[in-house]
């Protein structure tokens, strides 16, 4: 597989993205010049003309061959001649923002999360964030608090769902190089809110970011509707 990058894309930023997923493929970047000139197109979304998709394809299959090991293909004059990255250059430049990009994602998390309509931040994964309702499982994206040791998390029972409960919740919190995890169970009486306490992974810092995942132990569908239920999450926050 090749991944082709089109005109409209960073060179600089393809390469960091490229770096920061890990991807093993090769991949190749379209010459922001095919946006203009004899390859610039007349829609309104700046797609190129018959020519720029013919540059495009050009540099596919150049590509392709390279990395496949066919037969040279010719250059042309439709197409600047592009080099296929078997892996990101490593530069001070790339570095630079790998540390611009990582600062910038810090600045947007949040350190606590709790349900409210069109508050959706770090809630990342498959559930009702604006009610808190989750399914089978899902994952916040949250920043380390300062002077914080550990998360904290409320869970609610379903009303009226007998199948639920009890339950097992698994919380895990994951950081680069480790991660730490607490299982919760979810009686079918008692306090209407049940709080679970989730230590930090030994490795994170202040400031980290880090993903709260958490997977229910069994599910029903609601009534009238194919959604999946589990356990309602009324807040996350985090102590000393």
């Amino acid at each position: 597989m090749v991944l082709f990058f089109i005109a409209y894309w960073n060179e600089d930023f393809v390469h960091h993205m490229i770096r920061g997923a890990n991807i093993g493929s090769p991949y190749v970047i379209a010459p922001p010049e095919l946006r203009y000139r004899k390859w610039e197109g007349t829609s309104k979304w700046g797609h190129g003309n018959a020519l720029g998709y013919e540059a495009y394809a050009r540099i596919i299959q150049r590509a392709l061959a390279e990395v496949l090991e066919w037969p040279k293909v010719e250059e042309s004059e439709v197409a600047p001649d592009r080099i296929v990255n078997f892996h990101p250059p490593n530069s001070d430049l790339l570095e630079s923002l790998d540390q611009l990009c990582q600062m910038h994602s810090r600045k947007q998390l949040l350190e606590t999360y709790e349900p409210a309509q069109g508050k959706t931040k770090g809630c990342v994964g498959p559930m009702d964030c604006s009610t808190g309702r989750m399914g089978r499982a899902t994952t916040f994206l949250l920043k380390r608090a300062k002077g914080s040791r550990q998360i904290k998390l409320a869970f609610r029972r379903v009303k009226n769902d007998l199948s639920l409960y009890p339950q097992t919740i698994n919380v895990r919190i994951r950081a680069t190089g480790s991660h730490s995890e607490m299982t919760v169970e979810i009686p079918d009486n008692g306090d209407e809110v049940i709080v679970a306490e989730v230590p930090f992974p030994d490795s994170t810092e202040v400031g980290d970011a880090l993903e709260v995942e958490i997977r229910a132990g069994r599910t029903s569908l609601g009534n009238n509707t194919l959604v999946l239920r589990s356990v309602f999450i009324d807040r996350i926050w985090q102590e000393s």
